[in-house]
């Protein structure tokens, strides 16, 4: 059960720091019309958050 929460546990760390770069993103870059990503603190959080755990997957450490 233990093994089974560190598999997840790489993942969400990664998605918790892209959803906070992305907020930071949108605080100093964002744009209030035009941009369909940065326009809403949320939507740039979670477009960021969804490239940190793609991130962690593609630099998964092998099993061995």
């Amino acid at each position: 059960m233990d093994l089974q929460w560190k598999k997840w546990l790489r993942p969400a760390l990664f998605a918790l720091a892209g959803a906070a770069a992305g907020w930071i993103y949108y605080h100093f870059f964002g744009c209030t019309n035009g941009c369909p990503i940065t326009a809403s603190p949320y939507r740039t959080s979670l477009y960021i958050a969804v490239i940190g755990w793609l991130i962690a997957q593609a630099t998964k450490p092998e099993a061995g």
